[in-house]
């Protein structure tokens, strides 16, 4: 019985060993890490895996802030004798998403390939709503002693779907360092964004290019 198991235990190790090589010999797999802006800011990371030299899925998360929707137009973050509150109320986005598409190099000895892909994300939103006109006499003879803003506000938060669209150029420096710019579009019921990431991307990227042999 022990012998057995230390058989299908070697066997299973031998298998793993195999089934591993042979998925890196067709499969680049490497992380993404960057910074984002547009109507929007923020940074985004994220893992993909090409296949073939072919295809790609990419499984990532977008982190994303923007001016809130539902400013009034008339707000002021107001002024008093210790300085103004926060000009700009920030909504707050967070969307992990999963999309698929298609590699091509420029050309066979380039480092540039360009990646056409799109597809499916949750949007987590946490949104200022409910502004309500504020009124504040101050704090002697209606003078304030800090900051009086011009509303007040509520923080709700909702789930929903997002589409995704963002194609990518890629350049391998080296075969395990490479950085990339990605246009990218955002579409929710809630609201669209649309800016450009700048891209750093590690892990096995390329194969390793072999020097050439210095003629004797």
């Amino acid at each position: 019985m022990k012998n057995s198991s230390l058989f299908f235990f070697i066997f299973f190790l031998g298998f793993s060993f195999v089934a591993t090589a042979q998925f890196f010999e067709k499969n680049y797999v490497y992380g993404n890490v960057g910074f984002s802006g547009g109507n929007y800011y923020g940074a985004d990371v994220g893992i993909n895996d090409i296949y073939n030299q072919k295809y790609i899925v990419h499984l990532g998360i977008y982190s994303l802030f923007a001016e809130a929707i539902e400013t009034p137009s008339d707000y002021s973050a107001g002024r008093g004798i210790f300085g103004g509150g926060d000009s700009n109320i920030t909504d707050k986005y967070n969307i992990p998403h999963l999309t698929a598409g298609y590699v091509r190099k420029f050309n066979e000895n380039s480092n540039f390939r360009w990646i056409l892909q799109g597809g499916l994300g949750l949007q987590f939103s946490e949104y200022a709503t409910n502004f309500q006109d504020y009124e504040n006499t101050g704090g002697f003879g209606g003078f304030n002693l800090g900051t009086s803003p011009s509303h007040t506000y509520d923080f709700e938060k909702d789930v929903s779907l997002a589409i995704i669209i963002n194609p990518r150029v890629e350049y391998t420096l080296s075969h395990v360092y490479g950085f990339a710019v990605s246009p990218l579009l955002i579409i929710n019921n809630k609201k669209t964004f649309y800016g450009i990431s700048i891209i750093n991307i590690i892990g096995k990227i390329r194969e390793r290019k072999n020097k050439p042999k210095e003629e004797e």
